[in-house]
């Protein structure tokens, strides 16, 4: 009997699922047809785990539009060619080994001898079957490779052109050359059309900086990487990844605070994106990035990983939390808050207050208490859900506050920031306190 192994990875269009279940739907009916014949099982090698498998696998890239398809037809060729000679012998019987034989020390079943049982099967019922089934799997694969090779080709041109159109120097077109190269290795999922597309794109972003297009490259590939996993379709992925460098780009996400490229800075606001995807419980878009990242202001240099996710997850139900977020980390310092507000945070144990010269009145220095940080600064400045678990709750508490109550915890905000936003954070931030802190 015919005994081959079908090798092929392909990321195509999922035109091939229904050919599939028709060999899936053939092998079952050969199966029962052997079954019944004495109530043997015939013994062929029909790998049927292996075809599986590859159903399996196109399921998982159906939504991939674009490919890279390394296939070797050996099987599929030697598979044709025993049934060429089958078809050759229209009434010919196939011989199968049905083994009846018992282990040892075990007498053989009724009715058996214990020797292996010769069963004779014709092959006219199934040959049909599964000659149009290798053929048509055949057509599937040759098709896949086409339209991949047509729609990467198409992709590659345009980005070419893209690039032309930008007049890059030689030295400037090698170093890109060697960056989507680096990219297309690691990335499989992706051809090198897509990727001179992205690159065309961020080179504009970045003006050229190498460093930059370097970083970005990478970034957008991991993040279309992820989508994919999650669902998304390749090109869609792509887009929508590019859709979030140039958010990092006009909100200042990539910069340091001198407005520099900073890989650091990038890596840090990708890896936010990204951890934010994987956990769940926040719904993230390019635009929701774009007004959080530009309402944090000066802030938004200061807070982690974790308190860029905080942020965002405020921003999803309040358009105006990123500045709360910035307002509240002043107003808990002490910059721009009202005396007594301020007098509140430091009888809280909240706000550190210094005796600060100001003046003199004749040889008479004048002092007067100025704020000098929040207790706790660096943390409330890195991680402001981890600031009020670990400060401002305790505090909250011990003076007899229910923080679990909405109303007496937005009492409490007023009382010690002033700003509208600022209160309206404050407050999220400590009655959803342990919801955040989950998802960071």
């Amino acid at each position: 009997m015919v005994d081959f192994v079908e090798q092929a990875t392909l990321h195509v269009k999922d035109r091939s699922t229904a050919t599939l279940n028709k060999i899936n739907r053939a092998i079952r009916d050969l199966r029962r047809e052997a079954d019944r014949l004495d109530g043997k099982r015939i013994n062929i090698k029909d790998n049927v785990t292996g075809i599986t498998d590859a159903r399996r696998e196109l399921s998982n890239v159906a939504r991939v539009r674009t490919a890279k398809v390394k296939t070797e037809l050996s099987g599929v060729a030697a598979a044709r060619r025993e049934l060429e000679k089958l078809a050759q012998t229209r009434n010919a019987r196939i011989n199968a080994s049905a083994n009846t034989s018992a282990p040892p020390g075990v007498p053989p079943a009724r009715g058996t001898t214990g020797a292996p049982r010769q069963v004779s099967v014709a092959t006219e019922p199934f040959r049909h079957m599964l000659t149009g089934a290798f053929h048509e799997l055949g057509f599937v694969i040759r098709r896949a490779v086409v339209e991949g090779f047509r729609e990467g080709a198409s992709q590659r041109d345009i980005a070419a052109s893209r690039l032309e159109l930008q007049e890059l120097t030689p030295e400037e077109l090698n170093t890109a050359n060697r960056q989507i190269a680096a990219v297309d290795r690691d990335f499989v999922e992706f051809n090198e059309g897509q990727l001179r597309g992205v690159f065309a794109e961020v080179n504009l972003i970045t003006r050229g900086d190498q460093e930059a297009n370097s970083v970005l490259l990478r970034q957008v590939a991991d993040l279309a990487r992820l989508q994919i996993l999650q669902g998304e379709d390749g090109n869609a992925a792509i887009n929508s990844a590019f859709e979030f460098v140039k958010a990092a780009e006009q909100s200042g996400a990539t910069v340091d605070e001198t407005g520099q490229f900073s890989r650091e800075a990038s890596e840090a606001f990708f890896t936010t994106i990204k951890q934010g995807m994987v956990q769940g419980g926040v719904e993230i878009s390019a635009q929701l990035i774009r007004t959080m990242t530009k309402s944090l202001r000066s802030s938004r240099f200061g807070l982690d990983e974790r308190g860029r996710i905080t942020a965002i997850a405020l921003s999803e139900e309040n358009s105006t939390a990123g500045v709360g977020i910035n307002q509240a980390i002043k107003q808990l310092s002490g910059q721009g808050n009202a005396k007594f507000r301020n007098a509140r945070l430091e009888e809280l144990g909240l706000l550190e207050i210094k005796e600060v010269e100001v003046g003199r009145i004749g040889n008479d220095p004048v002092f007067e208490n100025r704020a000098a940080g929040a207790v706790g600064d660096g943390l409330l400045r890195r991680d402001p859900a981890q600031f009020v678990d670990e400060f401002v709750i305790p505090a909250l508490e011990a003076d007899g506050i229910d923080t679990n109550d909405p109303v007496a915890d937005s009492q409490a905000a007023n009382e010690m920031v002033g700003n509208r936003t600022a209160v309206e954070a404050l407050t999220s931030l400590i009655l959803r306190n342990n919801e955040l802190l989950a998802i960071s």
